[in-house]
């Protein structure tokens, strides 16, 4: 994925949670995101009298949600058939008391059996949309 701008961001989160776990899973999904794909960031910023303000993703987030006929696992097959990378939050990781013990817990589950409730997606803006083009957008 050389040129960031051909690329597309998409986050898909279930639009039963109250607005502080949807915005909790969307922030850590973009700091995974972020972190295998540092290109999205933004240079920081200096101001006049030399306050350094941090860059941010270059490209728009789009959030989605996920219609109950659409399972997470199928989305995630689907896109990493399509060559897109993601990444994905699991309701476990609000019940476990380190991230060793998150680990852990994943690796006693096949991949089917995982508790997803967020994804994103990041590739080539034409794949993004074809795999998310019939998701409705969250409100």
């Amino acid at each position: 994925m050389s040129n960031v701008f051909e690329n597309k961001i998409v986050i898909i989160i279930d639009d039963d949670m109250n607005k502080g776990v949807t915005a909790n899973r969307a922030a850590v999904l973009m700091s995974g995101l972020a972190a295998k794909h540092p290109a999205i960031v933004g240079k920081s910023h200096i101001t006049r009298d030399n306050i350094s303000i941090e860059g941010f993703t270059q490209l728009p987030i789009i959030i989605l949600t996920r219609p109950e006929d659409k399972t997470y696992s199928d989305l995630i097959k689907s896109t990493r058939q399509a060559g897109c990378y993601h990444t994905m939050f699991l309701r476990r990781a609000e019940g476990v008391r380190s991230y060793a013990d998150y680990s852990e817990s994943i690796s006693e589950d096949n991949f089917d059996e995982l508790d997803i409730d967020g994804v994103v997606i990041y590739g080539k803006r034409k794949k993004v949309d074809k795999l998310t083009k019939n998701l409705p957008s969250l409100r």
